[in-house]
């Protein structure tokens, strides 16, 4: 319904610039440090109110795993195999393949990543344009790995949003 399968497209994109993998690797594996910062340029500013990102973090956590025992869906790196990045199927092909899954982590549904990318995000709103500018950077490269690494489709990254803002709406 996009046009094209958007996982494909930057798996694709990450085999022709590796540094681009690179960067997007670090950020992945690196979210813990953008939760730090955004904490510490909280703290940093404590006579402001602000939400708590803490609270908000773990209510992602705990929800999203909920969630993925109700939708359990594994990425295309797990689903495709070794047709991804570089054989994308038709959507004809797709609804005849076996609809098992191999025996992988389902936690695709919603992308814990892109709801904690947002979190930081937003929670970075009160800050310095810099720190701003720096959360956003965190976020797209966030998006781009999830997508590209084959761990999520496009629609786990948009049932991220609502259930992101919910849970922050609500801490």
């Amino acid at each position: 319904t996009f046009g094209s399968q958007l996982s494909f497209d930057v798996g694709l994109l990450f085999d022709h610039a590796p540094p681009l993998a690179r960067i997007c690797s670090v950020v992945y594996v690196g979210l813990p440090f953008g939760l730090a910062f955004v904490y510490a340029m909280q703290r940093r500013h404590a006579e402001r109110r602000h939400t708590d990102v803490l609270t908000a973090f773990y209510w992602v956590a705990g929800a999203g795993f909920v969630l993925y025992l109700l939708f359990p869906v594994a990425g295309p790196v797990y689903a495709y195999g070794q047709l991804y990045p570089l054989s994308p199927l038709p959507a004809e092909q797709v609804l005849q393949l076996p609809s098992v899954a191999p025996p992988v982590p389902r936690n695709c549904v919603p992308s814990l990543h892109t709801a904690w990318g947002l979190l930081v995000w937003w929670h970075a709103r009160p800050l310095a344009r810099w720190a701003r500018a720096l959360a956003a950077a965190f976020l797209g490269l966030t998006l781009l790995a999830t997508l590209g690494f084959g761990f999520h489709y496009v629609y786990d990254l948009v049932v991220a949003f609502p259930f992101a803002l919910t849970v922050h709406a609500l801490s």
